[in-house]
């Protein structure tokens, strides 16, 4: 009964304000078979645990299904429109009951519970000359960042992802997060190909945003993004400053070639360890990260490569690195089967300098750390 109301719902939704609004409906459906191998050693490189996951099909929110609307509203304000998009995230792997857990400012604090959940949803103004505002759930500018320059975002292979390509911070629904809840954004017009994004999002506990640049000129793209996390999510960790993530990126298309780069500067937003004293000077630990990916496109068929390193971070002691970094490599292939409909299978590995923090196998009683995990995925996916 749930799921006829809700099909209802969305039915009246886009049928009621077709008549007074310039409104479409769009759509994802993204399915995939994912296996991924994580390999847990000790330090001498022996074999302590192997743990194998396989997935087939998957169809969960992480492959961005979804369904939604947007449009714009004339307004009675000179050279304005009211621009407005209603979003929602569907997995097909849950069985769970519809729901929508908003935000409360508390570890763990999300938008998205259950088969269906909001994704980004907003309404707001847009000017000609003087910009676009808006408040509600959206996508920052750091996460649309790590989209642009990745040609396999979403699946499984993703930088930000198992592989660690690019740092995580374009991940989840949250205040502080790559979808930020409770947000007011604003995109300033386009001058001399240069336009500016700034977010802010404020949580029971502290405040969090986002701003960013982008310079476009013919095959070249040129964009910074800084985050400022100073969430409970962060300061949970020990901090007792905000973490923050600058993120420096560039991208060259011609002739059927794409190349990308980009260069992340933490300031304990991608790490969110403890501060720790390095000499006299307290201060987060700092996992820089590098991404390089190109690409070439020839008639429907697109093959990629891509190499990412995660830096290890200044030590304890002074003058000393943590064993904490990591290097990521990829290949994969996708071949245009029709217009917004691709089917995409690669590989991938990712080695620790020493253990990858967060990543344990095994039971709690004989569970190891991760030192090295590999990706294989195939998949399909198709935009409507």
């Amino acid at each position: 009964m749930k799921k006829q109301l809700l099909v209802i719902s969305v039915a009246a939704a886009i049928a009621a304000p077709a008549a007074m609004a310039d409104v479409t409906a769009y759509g994802r459906i993204h399915v995939s078979g994912d296996m991924l191998s994580r390999t847990g050693k000790d330090t001498s490189a022996i074999v302590l645990g192997t743990e194998t996951k396989t997935t087939l099909p998957d169809a969960s929110g992480s492959r961005s299904n979804s369904l939604g609307l947007k449009g714009s509203i004339d307004s009675n304000i000179p050279d304005t429109k009211v621009v407005f998009q209603a979003e929602v995230g569907i997995d097909g792997n849950s069985s769970d009951t519809v729901a929508n857990t908003p935000n409360t400012g508390g570890a763990g604090a999300t938008a998205k519970a259950g088969v269906v959940w909001m994704r980004d949803t907003y309404g707001g103004l847009s000017n000609s000359a003087l910009g676009t505002v808006r408040g509600g759930i959206m996508s920052h500018s750091y996460k649309e960042t790590h989209a642009t320059i990745d040609p396999l975002f979403t699946t499984a292979l993703e930088g930000r992802g198992n592989l660690g390509l690019t740092s995580g911070k374009g991940n989840g629904y949250g205040a502080d997060q790559g979808s930020m809840v409770g947000s007011v954004r604003y995109d300033s017009p386009s001058f001399a190909g240069v336009k500016v994004i700034a977010q802010v999002s404020k949580d029971l506990t502290a405040m969090n945003y986002v701003v960013g640049a982008r310079y476009a000129a013919g095959p070249v793209a040129l964009s910074v993004d800084h985050i400022n996390d100073g969430s409970v999510n962060a300061l949970a960790t020990g901090m007792t400053t905000a973490g923050t993530a600058t993120m420096f990126a560039a991208k060259l298309s011609m002739a059927g070639v794409g190349l990308a780069v980009a260069y992340e500067m933490d300031g304990g937003a991608i790490s969110g360890t403890t501060e720790k004293t390095v000499g006299t000077v307290a201060k987060a630990a700092t996992n820089n990260q590098f991404y390089g990916n190109v690409d070439y496109t020839m008639g429907n068929l697109m093959f990629v490569g891509s190499y990412g390193m995660k830096f290890d971070s200044e030590a304890a002691t002074a003058g000393t690195k943590a064993k904490d970094g990591s290097s990521s490599w990829r290949v994969a292939a996708k071949y245009a089967v029709a217009k917004g409909s691709e089917i995409y299978a690669g590989y991938g590995a990712r080695t620790a300098n020493e253990v990858l923090k967060g990543y344990d196998i095994g039971t709690t009683a004989g569970k190891v750390s991760v030192k090295e995990n590999t990706v294989f995925t195939v998949g399909l996916s198709t935009k409507f």
